[in-house]
């Protein structure tokens, strides 16, 4: 008889301390519910590419399944990069993986700096 497969689950102690500020965000950003998905405090934005179809301003060439996945993802990523920054004045790089803790950290620093 096989073995079942141990599934190692990385850590969430990080995201537990944002977790009002991540459900937030994920359904200003995205439209997500976050009570229905899992992240853990090694989870990247890019772990949610192609998601915010929901969403009103959501590029419909998106749903291009002829578009290229690299020109997908960068248009998707200029697309949350944008939006991050209108809705919290927050800014993305153009390039690299961004973990999720660290973008709440900074939701969350750039709100107390505008009600100081």
């Amino acid at each position: 008889m096989k073995k079942p497969k141990k599934i190692d689950l990385a850590e969430q102690f990080q995201i537990a301390d944002l977790e009002d500020t991540a459900a937030i965000s994920f359904q200003d950003i995205l439209g997500m519910d976050y009570s229905e998905i899992l992240v853990t405090d090694e989870s990247a934005l890019s772990d949610f590419v192609g998601c915010g179809d929901s969403c009103d301003d959501f590029p419909p060439e998106l749903n291009n399944d002829a578009l290229p996945d690299t020109e997908r993802y960068a248009r998707w990523h200029d697309w949350i990069r944008g939006k991050v920054s209108k809705q919290y004045g927050v800014e993305i790089p153009e390039a690299g993986g961004v973990y999720l803790v660290a973008l709440f950290w900074e939701i969350e620093a750039a709100k107390k700096a505008r009600t100081q």
